[in-house]
């Protein structure tokens, strides 16, 4: 059961100060919510923050239990308000802010990854793991620059409900992940200019930076890019670099870094490879039914697929959805590319009379 507090004078700067005068109130939650604690916050009449340190513990399906509308959370994560002076601002505030819907929505993200943890990798391989699935599920948001006061979703766990994040939103959800799985993750920030990771592992810090690694990606025609961003470098590159140079920052810690030999990252990457083609292979044929479930088949024209029964599964789906014309072309490409790239086994939609040779590489 956990421990709810009422704040009964908890407020810095407007926003929280408008929400008081607008009868809200503010409560932290601590520990493990049991059902007991969903009746209690069901219960709340009032328009209520519910503060959480994080989500470890928290499953989707408890969660989505709380029936409550007039329920707000604020998961402060790293954007730690209560300790920071530089963080008592709406700002950064509003940074932690996620509905109640959107926290399940959030939460099952993170369990999408958690499922496919071996309990007998060590802490290194769990981080390098997690973090090659952030890696490859988002991209950077190139527009953020357009509408920096603006990408509040982007610089925050809700950019997972966008798909998009930029360099605070990828720390932000990092460091959610590691606070899960029980493993020490710092969220440091250098103000309106970056933000990156440390993790502490087995009493050794390695920097890191998931907002370079997702961009270098882009860069890559394969698969195998191998997170050079993660663990590379000792306290003097990492925090030399003027992204990272956190020392006129008094309320951060310039950390005594490790690095990881390329034997050790090459080991752990070597480890946790055929989990994550297992995760991208799954992914991809989920993404490939939820097709198949809203746009029906037109019965004429199954024997189109009939004769692409040589090809995998995966193909025959797509060959038949390009059949139907049921992909608009955005999505065909993205698709085609994906078991392209991951079975090697879509050449000839690639180079389809169609859609043109456009889409070949």
């Amino acid at each position: 059961m956990a421990q709810i507090t009422k704040l009964e004078d908890f407020k810095f700067e407007n926003e929280l100060a408008s929400m008081k005068n607008d009868d809200g109130d503010f409560y932290r939650l601590q520990g493990d919510i049991s059902l007991e604690d969903i009746s209690y916050l069901n219960s709340l009449y009032r328009k209520s923050v519910i503060i959480l340190e994080n989500t470890q513990g928290i499953s989707s399906e408890l969660l989505s239990k709380i029936s409550n509308d007039n329920l707000f959370f604020s998961v402060v994560g790293g954007i730690d308000y209560f300790n920071k002076k530089k963080y008592q601002e709406n700002d950064y505030y509003v940074r932690t802010l996620v509905s109640k819907d959107g926290l399940v929505e959030i939460i099952k993200y993170f369990e999408s990854i958690e499922k496919y943890i071996n309990p007998a990798w060590n802490d290194l391989e769990k981080a390098m793991f997690t973090y090659s699935c952030i890696c490859e599920d988002f991209t950077y948001d190139e527009k953020y620059d357009n509408y920096l006061q603006n990408g509040v979703m982007e610089r925050s766990l809700n950019g997972i409900l966008l798909k998009k994040l930029v360099c605070a939103g990828f720390a932000q959800v990092y460091k959610e992940a590691m606070d899960r799985l029980g493993i020490e993750c710092e969220y440091q920030s250098k103000r309106q200019s970056h933000a990156f990771n440390v993790l502490k592992i087995d009493d050794k810090y390695y920097g890191s930076d998931l907002t370079w690694d997702c961009s270098e990606k882009t860069k890559i025609t394969n698969q195998d890019y191998d997170l050079q961003y993660f663990g590379e470098q000792d306290s003097k590159n990492f925090y030399s670099n003027r992204w990272h140079n956190i020392s006129n920052d008094p309320e951060e810690t310039v950390f005594e870094l490790s690095t990881l030999s390329k034997e050790e990252k090459s080991q752990c990457l070597s480890n946790i490879k055929n989990t994550g083609e297992k995760r991208k292979n799954e992914q991809l044929k989920e993404k490939i039914k939820s097709h198949i479930k809203y746009y029906p088949l037109d019965s004429k024209r199954q024997s189109f697929a009939e004769e692409a029964c040589m090809l995998s599964e995966l193909h025959k789906i797509l060959l038949v959805l390009r059949i139907n014309e049921r992909l608009d072309e955005q999505t065909f490409k993205e698709l085609s590319e994906n078991v392209f790239r991951f079975y090697n086994i879509a050449g000839d939609l690639m180079h389809d009379k169609k859609f043109g040779m456009k889409y070949s590489r």
